[in-house]
Parts: C-alpha cells; structure tokens; sequence
C-alpha cells in the first residue's frame, strides 16, 4: 500500500534552552499509511507549544501511533478522549504509553468502551513523567463507527 507522505518543519520553543528549535514530522497528504503492523492510521497530528503537546490519531484497527518525541518539555499530566467518527464504537481499548528512552512504554491511562465515547479521562493522583508517548489501541470493533479518533493533551 502506498500513501503521499511528506515532512512538515514547524518551529518550537523549547523552555529549557529558552530558544526556537526546528522540528520536522511527517504528515499523510491522503489516503492511509500502515505503521507498525497491523495498524490502519489515516492522519496523524502534533501539535507543539512551550510546555503542552496535542496530540490526535485515527485509528481503525488495533496498533500503535507514532511516538511524540516530548523531549524539550517532557510533560507529565495527561488528558485522554476517545470518540468515534459517525458513531461511537462498539467495543475498544485504548491508551496512552510513556517512555523514558523512546523504546520501553508503560501505560499511563486507559479509555475503555465503559468510559464513553466523546468522554475525557485525566491522569489524578501522581504525575507521570515522560520524555516519549504514543497511543495504542488494544481492541477495537468499530460497529456503526468509521474510525475512532484518540486526542491527547500531555503538559508539564
């Protein structure tokens, strides 16, 4: 399968050395893209500010998103929203994973089909440090669904 994929450079400020740093990130121009396996993802976004990072993937298989590499603010709360496309989905599970070195990831939150479609879920209690995460969907049957879209807002 192949896809039209380019690299968008965007500039962030990175709070730590308190400069302008280029970043370059691929982006799907159209159709789908397979990433790591079985995964299905039609469009990835990031977005970067001083301190939070937005982060959107639509999935409609199980798989991991790519890795946001939060290296120039690590952040370590998070805000987790799982909402299908059309319709909420029948069934899933999905995640946010942290990492220290960008290859380890341990599980930060979860969202499943109890939780609710469209419903936000935060990280209480204690912070979760990370220089990396992604997100992962485990299960999912889309049933009226098209997809299902997880949103991510990581800040320090």
């Amino acid at each position: 399968m192949s896809s039209a994929v380019s690299v968008q450079e965007q500039r962030v400020y990175d709070p730590i050395t308190m400069s302008w740093i280029a970043m370059t990130q691929p982006l799907v121009n159209a159709g789908t893209v397979n990433v790591a396996g079985p995964i299905s993802v039609s469009g990835s976004t990031v977005i970067t500010q001083a301190a939070s990072y937005f982060s959107q993937t639509i999935f409609t298989a199980p798989g991991n998103s790519s890795i946001v590499d939060a290296t120039a603010a690590p952040p370590q709360w998070f805000a987790f929203q799982v909402a299908g496309t059309g319709a909420g989905a029948s069934i899933w599970t999905a995640y946010i994973d942290g990492s220290l070195d960008g290859v380890n990831f341990t599980q930060v939150l979860a969202h499943i089909t109890s939780t609710g479609n469209g419903v936000v879920v935060t990280l209480g209690g204690s912070p979760f440090p990370s220089r990396y995460f992604r997100t992962r969907v485990g299960t999912l049957t889309l049933g009226s669904a098209t997809n299902i879209v997880l949103n991510v807002l990581a800040n320090n």
